[in-house]
């Protein structure tokens, strides 16, 4: 136990000791905030500042998020100094100095200290650091200027003769000052005193040699990790055919070379089937639809052993039977295979692929025996196979006098020998389509919702006894994104396809009985209006080159074209945080 001398000079000061943990906590918890608030923030400010400002709405959105970061800053920097500020008394003996805390006291020998350094920042004191032979080896204090509003100059001039106190002590104590990059004023201070040279040397070299071998461990990880990445994308077993020596099988995607056989897969590549010769190999095309289209290719094939579907084996297919139907569906005398999945319980003799109803063409996936009717391996309940068609203007819907189907999802409600279906595919669309028999509207396969948004905040219901289909948007030159247009007797809608919910653009003072007189053009009965829209775009660096922002929707009175009301819809493909809305169900 060492006996100290007399204090020759102390400061107490509010202090907050950095941690390693702590520091890291907090600044784990700023980045979780700031991502959560971009997460549910982005596509709200993108919302609002689309309707004013569209060309420059995604920038200043953006511009906004990095914002946040200054809120959220200043709010944890609160949160750090209520919890990690604590009063510290720093006393100076003639041997040595005495860090007094409310828990703790930690006394440091002029022969165990390495160096002290002090360091001062905008004619405040920053930081003191002590670091020492024995425990606790590294201590770290940071003033922050915030707490000291009052008593800042008071407290900083106590510290600076504490300060020269020190460097007064370790002259005397005869240690080396070896380094000093500033001067002691009241306005800068940046000064190190090392006690002990050659500890400090072994601990720099030491701290040297972490710092390069954590360097080189990230970035070998990072290495391996980017290695993996590109081993898994480009080793997938795909290769690269010489254009001018490669053959394709007419009517099928598979490619002969070398006497090998190869199947090319839209958005993988071209790969090899594994011991199949090409002068051995049959590409079974649709050959049974005369006049078929061009884009029809097969990827089922066979030899005298095996029948494939793309470089797969379908094991329990008879090749000298084997007969493909368009649309990935494959069958002989006993099975049906949907591209490598065996269909069960069906009678493969009375299977077939669903043609359109006016074209020698295939439907979307479709097919039926004298039983039931498939969307791909799916069973469609309750249709009945022999009245089942396609509708003659979509290839994702079928349907029989009495049930209607978008793909695999029975559309409850709907009137089959009523319902007509509307597509708004379009260069901006997401291939949206609205079924409708006039009392229940499908989009794809959800009910349309029965809660609509206003413009900028809270939500109407919708009398859906009442609504009716004012437009919809199908294919150039009218580059709108909207889709459908509706209306009650009380308010107009607009189905906004990126957030996928109805927002209303315009309300009437009083209920009206609206006439539909074409598309997007109707009369409440005194006045007639009509919907239009505006492409915003603007160009890029390059002069073919565009950015499309969205489309100006406006409701407008014939009479004295008037604009009614405007709304701005953003593209579908546009950028956004979260998923999509999920529309509300009946």
């Amino acid at each position: 136990m060492i006996k100290k001398s007399s204090i020759l000079v102390q400061v107490t000061l509010p202090i907050f000791q950095m941690k390693i943990a702590s520091f890291t906590l907090f600044l784990l918890m700023i980045i979780l905030t700031w991502l959560l608030l971009v997460y549910f923030s982005y596509d709200l400010s993108l919302y609002y500042l689309y309707q004013f400002l569209p060309f420059f709405a995604q920038l200043i959105s953006i511009a906004l998020m990095f914002g946040l970061l200054v809120p959220i800053l200043y709010l944890y920097n609160l949160l750090y100094q209520k919890y990690y500020r604590h009063p510290i008394t720093f006393k100076l003996y003639q041997q040595g100095i005495s860090v007094d805390r409310s828990n703790q006291v930690d006394f440091f020998t002029w022969q165990d200290l390495i160096q002290i350094q002090l360091r001062q920042q905008q004619a405040q004191i920053h930081s003191l650091n002590l670091l020492s032979k024995a425990k606790p080896y590294r201590q770290y204090f940071y003033f922050n200027s915030l707490i000291w509003p009052v008593k800042l100059t008071q407290a900083h001039n106590d510290f600076l003769q504490f300060w020269k106190k020190l460097e007064s002590q370790a002259k005397q104590q005869q240690f080396q000052r070896i380094n000093k990059t500033g001067i002691l004023k009241e306005t800068h201070i940046d000064i190190t005193l090392v006690i002990d040279q050659r500890a400090q040397t072994r601990i720099q070299r030491k701290q040297r040699w972490i710092t390069i071998g954590l360097i080189l461990a990230i970035l070998v990880s990072f290495s391996s990790f980017i290695g993996q990445l590109l081993w898994y994308k480009f080793n997938d077993g795909s290769v690269n055919l010489p254009d001018k020596q490669k053959q394709a099988i007419l009517g099928t995607n598979f490619e002969t070379f070398q006497n090998q056989v190869y199947i090319f897969k839209q958005g993988q590549g071209t790969f090899l089937l594994p011991q199949v010769k090409a002068d051995q190999f049959t590409g079974l095309a649709l050959n049974n639809l005369p006049d078929r289209a061009d884009e029809l290719y097969s990827n089922v094939g066979k030899t005298s052993q095996h029948v494939y579907w793309q470089d797969h084996i379908l094991p329990q297919l008879n090749p000298a039977q084997t007969l493909y139907l368009g649309n990935d569906f494959t069958k002989d005398n006993l099975q049906v295979y949907f591209q490598n999945q065996r269909l069960i319980n069906i009678n493969a003799a009375h299977f077939t692929a669903v043609l359109h109803p006016i074209f020698n063409a295939l439907i979307y996936f479709y097919a039926r025996d004298d039983q039931q009717v498939y969307y791909k391996t799916h069973v469609l309940t309750d249709l009945n196979p022999q009245q089942s068609q396609a509708f003659s203007n979509s290839n994702q819907y079928i349907h029989d006098q009495n049930i209607v189907y978008y793909q695999d999802k029975k559309l409850q409600g709907l009137n089959a020998q009523q319902t007509q279906i509307l597509s708004s595919s379009n260069r901006f669309s997401r291939d949206l389509n609205l079924a409708t028999d006039g009392h229940a509207y499908y989009l794809n396969e959800q009910p349309l919702p029965h809660i609509a948004e206003h413009k900028f905040w809270g939500t109407v219901p919708v009398d859906v006894t009442q609504l009716q289909l004012l437009g919809h948007q199908s294919n150039e030159p009218y580059p709108g994104n909207f889709s459908y247009l509706f209306a009650d007797q009380q308010q107009v809608y607009v189905y906004d396809e990126f957030y996928q919910q109805l927002k209303v653009l315009y309300r009437f003072k009083h209920p009206v009985q609206l006439k539909v007189l074409s598309d997007r053009r109707f009369s409440d009965g005194q006045h007639i209006y009509n919907i239009s829209e505006k492409l915003y775009r603007t160009k890029g660096a390059r002069s073919y080159g565009a950015t499309t922002h969205g489309f100006q929707i406006s409701l407008i009175r014939e009479s004295d074209h008037k604009v009614m009301a405007q709304y701005f819809a953003r593209t579908p493909n546009a950028i956004r945080c979260y998923s999509p809305i999920k529309m509300s169900m009946r």
